[in-house]
C-alpha cells in the first residue's frame, strides 16, 4: 500500500484536521482514518459499556433503580449538543 501523505496513522483520528482530510488524493490513505476512526468507535463504546456496568452495580449497591429517564434525556441532549458542535447533522449522513 501506498501512503502519499506524512500521516501518522495511529493517532491522526485525534487530531482530526478537516483541512487535510478534504486536500487528501489517496483512497487508500483516506480507508485507512476511516479504519482508524472505526477502531476508535469500537474502543470507546466498549469503555463506555465498562462504565456503564459500574454505575449498574454502584446503583444496585446504593438500592438505585438502574433506569434513570431524567439521565437519560441529559445524555441525549448533550449528544445533540456535541454533534451541533461539529455541525454533524442526520442530513450529513449519506446512508
Amino acid at each position: 500500500m501506498c501512503f502519499r501523505k506524512n500521516i501518522d496513522y495511529d493517532n491522526y483520528d485525534n487530531s482530526l484536521d478537516l483541512e487535510k482530510i478534504n486536500n487528501m488524493e489517496n483512497i487508500e490513505d483516506l480507508r485507512i482514518l476511516i479504519d482508524k476512526v472505526d477502531r476508535n468507535i469500537v474502543r470507546n463504546i466498549h469503555k463506555r459499556s465498562i462504565i456503564v456496568k459500574r454505575i449498574w452495580e454502584l446503583k444496585e449497591n446504593k438500592g438505585f433503580p438502574r433506569y434513570d429517564k431524567t439521565r437519560e434525556k441529559q445524555i441525549l441532549q448533550k449528544i445533540r449538543s456535541y454533534a451541533k458542535e461539529t455541525n454533524f447533522t442526520k442530513n450529513k449522513i449519506l446512508c
